[in-house]
Parts: C-alpha cells; structure tokens; sequence
C-alpha cells in the first residue's frame, strides 16, 4: 500500500479504511479520542470517520490491532 507524502490525514484514514482496517482517531500524544473498544469488533462507517476528523482535524490516525484488523504488533523492550 502506497500513500501519497501529500496526503492530508484524513485521507490517510479513508485509506486505511479502504484497505480494511478499523481506524480511530488519536491525539499528538496516541490517546485514543473516542471510546474505542467496540472498534475491535467491527469498523467504522466512513461517515464515523468523517465525524471523527470534523471535529478533530488535528487527529492522528491509529488502526485497531488484532483480528478486526488483522495485524497484531510485537512490542519487544530491551534489558533497561
């Protein structure tokens, strides 16, 4: 998946959506701006997602792990 380094993050989130994630929008600092957890179980509607950066225009885009999505991450720290 290739997405253009002009892409506004809105279209970014449309992307992802297209691409089949479930997407949700998070502040600069990742704290999930909605209540999030029934996005495990099913995707937004693209009218969600255009509500979501409406009202948040600055949001960052964040996909929801794990079998809605279907990608799961590793995080792995050091001996520290």
């Amino acid at each position: 998946m290739k997405i253009s380094s002009e892409a506004s993050v809105p279209q970014v989130a449309f992307e992802y959506q297209r691409q089949g994630f479930a997407v949700i929008p998070v502040s600069r600092d990742k704290k999930p701006l909605i209540p999030w957890q029934e996005f495990q179980h099913r995707k937004p509607a693209p009218q969600e997602i255009a509500a979501w950066w409406k009202r948040w225009p600055k949001a960052n885009v964040a996909i929801v792990t794990g079998a809605i999505s279907g990608i799961i991450v590793l995080d792995v720290d050091g001996a520290e």
